[in-house]
């Protein structure tokens, strides 16, 4: 155990006024509260005062740790990791710390600390009265936000707590409280409700199959309909997909069908809304109506509406390019870090999200092929020789030919490799770092995204096979978390049945038949390479994929990954930062409107013969 998280002496903790301190932090949340004791920490430091001063680290030691309740395994997690180290985490509080923990519980009466210091007992000592304990608190700190409308910085106390207090089990009284008091806040919301509480609550209640299913139901879309004429239209869709989800798990088919094709009118005219906006235009219009499109699908809704819709879309995917913008910088990455955070600062989560998805451009492949064949021309002794490509162990991993050969395949190679090792190298490290990471940041830092709130990305989006939005939806939290070690595990895998999945939309076939009649399907690399893949996602993404995941010149993700040779420091490379932008972009874009364009045209044909 570090210095810094050595317990004081009882006797020193009681000397101090921390409950005070505590009740002083403007909110009563763990990160005000920790602002305060670490404020209060160096104001006796600075004054001399090194043993009171200890008392307060020690404190904002346990009160920094953040609550993860959508971790099963870590619900109590550092706060910040990096490649290089972490904040403090529980097991690193010795016995005589946790000893130090447990009687601070009887301590305090401010119920968010009494909540810490019982979960911390409980995940540590398997106490099941710490867990009932923290349970209650953790109610009680909630409520208390609640009352004076702050509820959002601490939604994950209710989580937290409703999972303990069904780990006790569910006849339990105090699991019945947290349904009681959920029922009774969503009656009071079903008439007031202005923001997100009421799709949180439903969700805790459909999670744990409590509540009358029709009920919920009857309430979310009742928001979802007082929401949608006010210009919260994001929001009031996400109450009518939680009332689709009551319906279908009560086997109402014919109620989700009905919400599908009402989410899509909120859809189609919210992207009507967007034209001519500053900051939307078409391009958000047609990422609206692109979801719009496939919800009515989905849904059933009449066919001559989808195709005057699809018509619809396809003319404005046309006006899309022109106001497309891009960073355009000299070697000063300052200027490129201060553009990257105005981009998404003081925007909506969604509206921030979209404008780091295409606030820089994907690598333009001829442009790119242009400096390559520039640089060949201008220093030709740098590329005589063919060079090795070796892994950190010495392997010899790739060749590069010579450029400067009359054999044309061979110095089409030769160029192609030096393209991904530039991208590589030089423009793939500068993007993730000046501008994928500073958007990145700055959108946590004000929006602190949660999955609820990210579900706009993934649902009836063209580009994910059903049934594969959770595993997306995971992978991109865990990069607006920092937790890089977490993205390429649940996105790798999942881009290459999305590349079959657009294919397929377009009646192409991803599998091939050996002569033994095994049908086996594609491998990424060969979907990569298809022209139908290039005509769909357009070349210079699939460029940015094929370097990032398959070439042994670009970053060989794919490989790497599944080989078990990224470490896990690699986890923070440019690599994975811009393979988890690319699949944000992807989604944001709907990469897959090509697909849906010819499947269409085929269906079209198929009738008119």
């Amino acid at each position: 155990m570090s210095e810094a998280l050595r317990p004081p002496s009882t006797e020193d903790i009681t000397a101090q006024p921390w409950q005070d301190v505590a009740r002083q932090a403007e909110h009563p949340s763990y990160t005000h509260i920790s602002t305060k004791f670490s404020q209060k920490a160096a104001e006796l430091e600075q004054a001399g005062d090194s043993t009171g001063a200890s008392v307060y680290r020690f404190l904002n030691h346990i009160v920094f740790i953040h609550l993860d309740p959508d971790n099963k395994d870590q619900p109590l997690r550092p706060a910040w990791m990096s490649p290089t180290g972490r904040s403090a985490a529980i097991e690193d509080f010795d016995e005589q710390a946790r000893d130090t923990i447990e009687k601070l519980i009887q301590s305090t009466e401010v119920p968010l600390l009494r909540a810490r210091f019982a979960d911390m007992v409980w995940l540590l000592r398997k106490n099941y009265k710490m867990a009932e304990l923290a349970a209650t608190e953790y109610l009680a700190a909630f409520k208390q936000l609640d009352d004076s409308d702050n509820w959002a910085y601490e939604f994950a106390c209710l989580k937290r707590g409703i999972a303990l207090a069904r780990m006790l089990g569910a006849k339990n009284k105090l699991f019945l409280d947290y349904v009681s008091f959920i029922e009774s806040r969503l009656s009071s919301l079903e008439t007031t409700c202005t923001d997100s509480l009421g799709t949180r609550l439903l969700d805790l209640l459909f999670e744990y199959r409590s509540g009358e299913p029709v009920v919920s139901a009857r309430i979310a879309e009742t928001i979802g309909d007082r929401l949608e004429p006010t210009g919260s239209s994001f929001l009031a869709r996400d109450y009518y997909d939680i009332a689709a989800k009551f319906h279908r798990a009560n086997g109402d088919m014919a109620n989700v069908q009905r919400l599908g094709i009402k989410k899509g009118e909120s859809l189609v005219r919210q992207a009507e809304a967007c034209i001519g906006k500053e900051g939307q235009g078409y391009f958000t219009a047609t990422h609206h109506l692109a979801i719009a499109i496939e919800c009515f699908r989905q849904s059933g809704a009449d066919d001559a509406k989808i195709q005057s819709l699809h018509k619809q879309l396809i003319e404005w995917q046309a006006k899309t390019s022109g106001e497309m913008k891009s960073f355009s910088h000299e070697v000063d990455t300052s200027n490129i870090v201060a553009a990257a955070r105005d981009s998404v600062k003081g925007k909506a989560l969604p509206q921030a999200i979209f404008a780091m998805a295409i606030g820089h451009p994907v690598i333009n492949a001829d442009e790119l092929r242009k400096r390559v064949m520039g640089y060949m021309n201008d220093f030709p002794l740098t590329h005589l020789f063919s060079a090795a490509f070796m892994a950190g162990d010495g392997r010899v991993m790739a060749h590069k030919p010579s450029a400067l050969t009359t054999d044309e395949e061979t110095r089409e190679k030769a160029i192609e490799a030096e393209m991904f090792h530039q991208a590589a190298n030089i423009d793939w490290p500068l993007r993730a770092q000046a501008y994928i990471n500073t958007c990145r940041e700055q959108i946590t830092e004000e929006h602190h995204p949660t999955l609820q709130e990210l579900q706009f990305l993934v649902l009836h989006n063209p580009f994910i096979p059903e049934g594969h939005e959770p595993i997306f939806l995971r992978g991109i939290l865990a990069g607006f978390r920092g937790e890089f070690d977490i993205v390429p595990h649940f996105l790798v895998p999942q881009i290459e049945e999305s590349i079959r999945h657009i294919l397929r939309s377009a009646g192409h076939v991803t599998s091939k038949l050996d002569a033994k009649l095994i049908q086996e399907q594609r491998l990424l690399g060969t979907l990569l390479g298809l022209p139908e893949t290039i005509e769909i996602l357009g070349k210079d993404h699939v460029f940015e994929l094929r370097g990032i995941l398959c070439e042994k010149f670009g970053y060989d993700l794919r490989n790497r990954l599944a080989h078990g040779f990224v470490s896990y420091s690699d986890c923070w490379g440019a690599d994975v930062l811009n393979l988890w932008w690319l699949v944000i972009r992807l989604l944001s874009i709907p990469a897959a409107r090509k697909a849906k364009e010819d499947a269409a045209a085929k269906e079209k044909k198929e009738g008119e013969s």
